[in-house]
This record gives C-alpha cells, sequence and structure tokens, in this order.
C-alpha cells in the first residue's frame, strides 16, 4: 500500500513537470535569443574597463555595484547553463541531466536577491553616509566586498536544492 501512494504521488509529479514544460522550453528561448548576448555584452564591456583601469588611462576604481553587476551576470550565465540541462534532460528522459539542470537554474534564486540587496546597501552608503562609503572605496573595503561576494556565492551553491524537492530521495522511475 506504501508503494503505491508513493507511485502515485510520483506519477503526479512528473506529469505536472511535464504540463511546465512548454513554460520552460519559452523561458530557455528568451534566455537564448535575448539574454545571453545581453550577458555576454555586459561581461565584454566589464572586461573593457577591467583592461583601461589596469593600463593605466584611467583613474580610480570600479563601483562596488559594477563588481555585484558582473557577479549577477555571471550566475544569471550559470542559470542559462541549467536551463540548458534541463531541457535536454526533460525532453531525452536523462534525470541525471535534469536534476543537474534545475539544481544550476535554481542557483540564483538567492544569489540574485542578495547581490541586489548588496547593491541597494552600497547606494545606501553612497548617499547617505558619503564619508563612510569613500572610506569603503579604499583596499579595506574592498576586501570586505570581495569577503561579502565569496559569502553570497557560498550561500547561493548549497542553497540551491531546497529551492525544488524530489518525491523519493532515489528519485522517480520515469515511463
Amino acid at each position: 500500500m506504501l508503494d503505491n501512494s508513493s507511485s502515485n504521488s510520483t506519477s503526479h509529479y512528473w506529469q505536472s513537470l511535464r504540463a511546465c514544460f512548454p513554460i520552460f522550453v519559452a523561458i530557455f528561448l528568451c534566455y537564448i535569443l535575448f539574454f545571453l548576448p545581453l550577458l555576454i555584452s555586459v561581461l565584454y564591456e566589464g572586461y573593457r574597463r577591467w583592461r583601461k583601469q589596469h593600463s593605466g588611462t584611467t583613474s580610480g576604481t570600479a563601483s562596488h555595484a559594477d563588481v555585484f553587476t558582473y557577479h549577477m551576470v555571471a550566475m544569471e550565465l550559470i542559470s542559462v547553463c541549467g536551463s540548458c540541462f534541463y531541457c535536454y534532460g526533460e525532453s531525452s528522459n536523462h534525470m541525471v541531466v535534469f536534476m543537474v539542470g534545475m539544481y544550476l537554474w535554481f542557483i540564483i534564486v538567492p544569489g540574485q536577491s542578495l547581490f541586489h540587496i548588496l547593491t541597494c546597501v552600497e547606494r545606501y552608503l553612497a548617499v547617505v553616509h558619503p564619508v563612510t562609503y569613500l572610506r569603503l572605496k579604499q583596499s579595506g573595503g574592498v576586501r570586505i566586498r570581495n569577503i561579502t561576494i565569496g559569502c553570497v556565492w557560498l550561500i547561493s551553491m548549497p542553497s540551491s536544492p531546497l529551492c525544488f524537492k524530489t518525491p523519493s530521495a532515489r528519485g522517480p522511475e520515469r515511463g
């Protein structure tokens, strides 16, 4: 009796996922056609600015918000990769590829929220506490920023599997 209810639960789970599959494909196509070129251009522009800054043609450091933006773009690129794996795994019935895609896709859930919060804090300090903000742009502040970014990545990675639940620990049988 227990196996029957587990089988029904698993069947219902996969039916609901298959019902959402066209939505995921539409999102995937939007990512590939529209967002991927935009994300690559943002990273390219950031790389150009970084090269100019290190060649000595401009003085001054990059804003903390710029660094947060580049990390958000990197997270978004990981999610695009995850959506590719997800769509391939779902259409070809490869459970491992499907789960890897889902894991990569959901990394952005906590990460982007935290990077937006950090960007808001940076803007708040720049406007309300300009002296503190200028002090934080020095090497000590850059060190704090880099440690914070590392913490956001560490928080994002393990928490992404918590965004979804599988019906069983072994994984459902797909038919």
